[in-house]
This record gives C-alpha cells, structure tokens and sequence, in this order.
C-alpha cells in the first residue's frame, strides 16, 4: 500500500510538473507574439491634414522600417505667401534633421508652426506610431559664438528697422540688422490698413479729405519737434502748394517722414 500512494504522488507531481511547461510555454508565445506585433512596422508613407491660419496644412511623412523620418512633403497649404508658407520648408527640414515632430515654431509664424506639428503628428497616428515612438537626433548646429564688430546695430527687420540701416548705410556707416523670424518684413509683411507709400496713382483716384490730419501733423512737429523743422517747411510749402492748384490726392514722401518721425518722437519722449 505504501509503494503505491508514493507512486501516484510521483506521478501527480509529473502531471503538475508538465501542466506548469505547457502554461509557461504559451506565456512565452504570447509575449513573442506581442513584441512581433510591435516591431513589425514596415515603413512607409503616411498623411496627416490640420487647420493653419488660413487654410487647411496636408503633409505626408516617409518612414523606413527603422521609423526614422526620411522625408516631409507638404501636400497642401495656403499661408501668407511671406509669413506661413516660408516657415513650412523650414519646419520640414527641421523634421528630417531631428527625427521628430517636435519642433520649435517659428517666430511670427506660430499658428502655421502648430498646425505643421499638428499634421504631422497625425501623419504618426496614421502609421500607428507616437512621438514618442521615434528616436530623436540632434540637428545640425552653427556652434559655438561669433563676435561682429560694427558701428550701428539694428533690431528687426521690418519696414523701419530696414528703413534706418539702408540711410545710415548711404551715408557710409557699417550697419547689422539683427532679426529673430526667418524672413524679414516685420509688420509690413501683412495689410493693416495702411500703405507704405506716397503719392501712388491709386491715391489719385480718390477724393482728398485728410486736411485736418495733414494740419495736425504740421502744427504738432512745428510745436514740439524743432529738429524737424527743415523737413515741417517742406512739407508746408508742398501743401500750400496744392491748396492752390488742387489736384489729385495730396501726398508726398516728405510728409511720410514727417508723419513717421514725428510719431517716433513722440514715444521715445514718453518712453515706449
């Protein structure tokens, strides 16, 4: 009796024994499966679409089997010619370069810089991928600092800043512009309300109506900025001029500098 009960023990033990292989067996199966499933992405081309500042931004992202980023194109957009639809190639490049969609957006050019990371992200999400899926590299870099000797530095780019380095380059001085965007333009890049220019055959084709403004101007410069003076009797005789013969829209280059300068002065005094 007693030979036989160690003998079923033994061969329950077995049992136990073999049952426990079979189950560690399909774990181990299942967890093969499962990280087959996870690497086995192939590479390939996918789109991802997003709503810029003014239009719809489609990009489609190449991969290869290596989820490395190989290329960016964009399919459709319709940003500022000089504003939005710069940034885009710099953002695709920037992609390629890093191996992510996380980016840095562009100066000036936020709203399109967002909707670029947008749609590429769900370029990701077509091909089953995150972010964070993808192995990030560092970029190409200009390094270390550089040191410019120079007699006049100006900061930004735009309508004025361009305006004040053109004159003190003509009158021979070394001038830097600094700007930050990667175009320049600054707020003459985009149309709010007004025209940065003087006496255009369009102004012509419109009834002068600004004599109270033109008069405003001469008095304030007369009154408050007599460094202006030689440029405010210019301006004067121009207008006393059309008031007697007046013909077309009253406009001049040198009542643009004196509307310009004197509104400089004026927050330069008041410390803006």
């Amino acid at each position: 009796m007693v030979n036989r009960r160690v003998k079923r023990e033994k061969e329950n033990k077995r049992e136990k024994f073999k049952k426990l292989l079979v189950a560690a067996s399909m774990v181990l199966t299942m967890s093969a499966c499962t990280t087959d499933s996870v690497d086995a992405f192939t590479g390939g081309t996918f789109e991802g679409s997003a709503q810029g500042f003014s239009s719809e931004i489609k990009v489609s992202l190449t991969l290869d089997e290596t989820k490395t980023i190989t290329d960016v194109t964009m399919l459709e957009s319709g940003e500022s010619p000089d504003i939005g639809e710069m940034a885009l190639p710099l953002l695709a490049e920037e992609v390629v370069a890093t191996n992510t969609v996380k980016v840095d957006t562009i100066a000036n050019a936020t709203v399109t810089s967002n909707a670029f990371i947008a749609a590429a992200t769900a370029a990701l999400e077509v091909a089953g991928l995150t972010p964070e899926d993808l192995v990030a590299k560092e970029g190409e870099t200009a390094g270390g600092e550089t040191t410019i000797e120079t007699e006049v530095v100006v900061l930004g780019a735009g309508g004025a800043g361009m305006s004040v380095a053109i004159a003190a380059a003509k009158e021979g001085v070394d001038v830097v512009v600094i700007e930050k965007a990667a175009f320049v333009g600054g707020n003459t890049s985009r149309s709010t309300g007004g025209m940065n220019a003087a006496k255009t055959m369009y102004q012509d084709e419109n009834e002068f109506t600004e004599n109270a403004g033109v008069e405003a101007t001469l008095a304030n410069s007369r009154e408050n900025y007599p460094e202006l003076n030689e440029l405010t009797d210019t301006v004067e005789a121009q207008y006393n001029e059309y008031l007697a013969y007046p013909q077309g829209y009253f406009d001049t280059v040198e009542l643009f500098m004196l509307d310009t300068k004197s509104r400089t002065f004026s927050r330069v005094s008041a410390g803006a």
